[in-house]
């Protein structure tokens, strides 16, 4: 729960910067929340350590696909968790709720705890494409986003004791449908 929060944060600071450089990267990464608070959806891929990788969609205002494993896929809609593996569906009316609170508590306190660990690297080629690249610590953890100009982040890269976790940012704006299995 704590990497997928992580990496919503992530995702949510990732749609908040912008290609075009402003007052400090700090200034950057704050003034440029309005696109995320606006996005209708997102998705974000990690790999994993076992090989596949990790996918989280967001539909706005309320819904989130979690898929930590090909055999698992988990649906947030409202106040329910839905669980699906093995074939069985599993519904837990509530928690959808602290999910919620859960990522919006890691969204907003990383703008925050950003200030003091915000640096602008500039402009920068990530696999054939031009992005402005920014790095940044959240609760103790480096981060290094690479933004497109057009605002929408193309991945973030994680580094803890464990390693370096590359996430893959994409399908911004375009239509997920996430519905109750």
């Amino acid at each position: 729960m704590a990497r997928i929060a992580l990496t919503c944060a992530s995702l949510a600071l990732a749609l908040c910067a912008s290609g075009n450089a402003l007052a400090d990267a700090h200034g950057d990464l704050t003034q440029l929340q309005a696109p995320f608070v606006a996005a209708k959806t997102g998705q974000a891929e990690e790999p994993a350590a076992n090989g596949p990788k990790m996918s989280s969609d967001f539909s706005a205002p309320d819904r989130w696909r979690l898929q930590p494993s090909l055999a698992i896929t988990e649906r947030v809609i409202g106040d329910a968790i839905h669980t699906v593996g093995d074939g069985k569906v599993t519904k837990f009316p509530v928690g959808g709720e602290m999910i919620r609170k859960t990522i919006g508590h890691v969204t907003f306190s990383v703008r925050d705890a950003t200030a003091a660990s915000a640096h602008d690297l500039g402009t920068q080629t990530l696999d054939g494409q031009i992005v402005h690249a920014y790095s940044y610590a959240v609760h103790g953890v480096p981060l290094t986003l690479y933004v497109r100009g057009n605002s929408e982040p193309v991945q973030s890269a994680e580094s803890d004791t464990r390693g370096t976790t590359v996430t893959g940012c994409s399908i911004f704006h375009a239509s997920i449908a996430i519905a109750a299995p």
